[in-house]
């Protein structure tokens, strides 16, 4: 699919992850320092093919990106945030630590056993949960280290989002003809949908504002 997706006109990236731009980790999960065995921290936790950084324009401040080197049998790493780096590394190099997770079943159901993954890049912010979250403390593993079902399509491109989207549906679509794109957006409606919050408590306060102008006057 990646690749059918990837020969799209238009197409720059694409990618894989459990859990779309805005809408998420997909996974939460617990995990321990090696140097703090006893004490159990939490990180947002998701699984991406190795083109989500540029799908998402993730900058790397430190260190590398996932890619092709980190498959099944290899040393197990992620890359992390800058909210995880200031929580739980501050004042200290982060690359070459080790945190310690237990592996996401493929069928997520359940955990299997503890594993100990490297940290082998720093990658600015994404708002994981919306834009209004101050800090969104995350971390990224391969997919193909840790495979699991349940995924979100991921991919950058130019031109008219609308027909680009039609274009990717027709290219998954040649791969799986029964694969169905459960509502498929843009990063843009993403956002916008993000601050229907912040849009509906500004409108509440201008109408308290004008009742209290009104009653005063």
């Amino acid at each position: 699919i990646l690749d059918e997706v990837g020969a799209v006109p238009g197409v720059t990236a694409t990618a894989v992850a459990t859990a779309i731009p805005l809408r998420g980790w997909g996974d939460g999960m617990p995990f321990r320092l090696p140097e703090k065995p006893d004490e159990i921290v939490g990180t947002g936790f998701k699984i991406v093919t190795p083109g989500y950084f540029q799908g998402h324009g993730l900058r790397v401040i430190a260190g590398r990106l996932l890619d092709d080197r980190d498959r099944a049998g290899s040393l197990p790493v992620v890359v992390v945030n800058e909210s995880f780096v200031r929580r739980y590394s501050p004042n200290q190099n982060a690359i070459g630590k080790r945190i310690l997770v237990e592996q996401i079943l493929p069928s997520r159901r359940g955990l299997g056993p503890q594993v100990a993954w490297e940290i082998v890049g720093i990658v600015a912010d994404e708002k994981g949960r919306g834009l209004e979250t101050p800090d969104d403390i995350g971390a990224y593993a391969a997919f193909a280290q840790s495979p699991v079902v349940g995924l979100g399509l991921v991919a950058r491109g130019s031109g008219d989002s609308g027909l680009l989207i039609k274009s990717i549906q027709r290219a998954v679509q040649r791969v799986n003809k029964t694969q169905v794109l459960d509502r498929p957006t843009t990063v843009v409606q993403l956002k916008a949908g993000s601050m229907i919050g912040r849009r509906m408590a500004t409108m509440l306060l201008g109408g308290f504002a004008l009742l209290a102008m009104l009653l005063a006057w």
